[in-house]
C-alpha cells in the first residue's frame, strides 16, 4: 500500500470542536514523542497479509491527519501531550539503560491528563469522525473519563506503530464485539479495554505484529 501523508482535505469538519473550518496537521503520537528512535508503519492490510516481513515505512515523526482545527490542535491537545510525552520520556530514559531494567519501575505521571491525550490523537484518526462524547472529555478535564473508559497500557519496546480507532472485534461463534482504539509506538502501547478477554489476547498478538515485531533501534 502506497502512503500518501497528511491524510485529509485542507477544509472540513474537526474531528474534535465539530466546526466547519481550515483543518490543519495532526501527528499521532505527538512529534515529541520518542524523538531518536527509528520507528516505522505499515497499513493493516499490510500487516495481516501473511507476510513473514509486511511492507513498512519509516515515519519518525508519526502519522500525520489534517483533521483537526488549529484552537483544537494547539490549545486543547497541547495541555495533554505535556503529560503524554513526559510519560513516554520516562519509560524511554530506562529502556536506553539496559541496566537501569529491573522487576520493578516506577515513574511519575498524570493519568487523566495522559488518558486525554491518547484520546484526543485518536479522535484525530479518520476524515469527519466528530464524536459528541469524546469532545465532551477533551474539553472539560474534569468529567469522567477515567470511569466511563478502562485504558490499558504496557511497555513497548518495538520499532512498529499501530493506530486505529473503532476497530471492530468479535469472535466467531460467540456474542458480543467490541469498539477497539489502540496506540502503539515506542516506548508505550495504550488500548481501551475490551469487552471481554480474549479480545485483548488478540489485540496483543494480531495487532501487536504477531511474532514479526523488531526491538526499536536508538539512535
Amino acid at each position: 500500500m502506497t502512503f500518501k501523508f497528511p491524510v485529509g482535505p485542507s477544509k472540513g469538519r474537526c474531528n474534535i470542536c465539530g466546526q466547519e473550518t481550515d483543518l490543519t496537521e495532526n501527528h499521532v503520537p505527538p512529534k515529541a514523542w520518542a524523538q531518536g528512535i527509528a520507528l516505522r508503519v505499515s497499513s493493516v492490510a499490510d500487516a495481516i497479509s501473511g507476510e513473514k516481513k509486511p511492507r513498512s515505512h519509516k515515519m519518525p515523526n508519526g502519522v500525520c491527519f489534517r483533521s483537526i482545527c488549529r484552537t483544537c490542535n494547539g490549545s486543547v491537545l497541547s495541555r495533554y501531550d505535556k503529560a503524554l510525552v513526559s510519560m513516554s520520556r520516562q519509560v524511554t530514559e530506562i529502556l536506553r539503560d539496559r541496566s537501569k531494567v529491573t522487576y520493578n519501575q516506577s515513574i511519575r505521571i498524570q493519568p487523566q491528563l495522559v488518558a486525554r491525550g491518547v484520546l484526543g490523537h485518536l479522535s484525530s484518526v479518520g476524515l469527519n469522525r466528530y464524536d459528541e462524547r469524546h469532545s465532551q472529555h477533551l474539553f472539560d478535564d474534569r468529567s469522567d473519563l477515567l470511569r466511563q473508559v478502562r485504558l490499558h497500557y504496557w511497555v513497548y519496546p518495538y520499532s512498529g506503530r499501530t493506530v486505529l480507532r473503532d476497530f471492530g472485534l468479535g469472535i466467531l461463534g460467540g456474542k458480543g464485539s467490541s469498539a477497539i482504539y489502540v496506540l502503539k509506538a515506542y516506548p508505550l502501547a495504550f488500548v481501551n479495554r475490551p469487552g471481554f478477554r480474549r479480545h485483548l489476547a488478540a489485540i496483543n498478538y494480531g495487532l501487536g505484529g504477531g511474532g514479526y515485531e523488531h526491538e526499536a533501534v536508538h539512535r
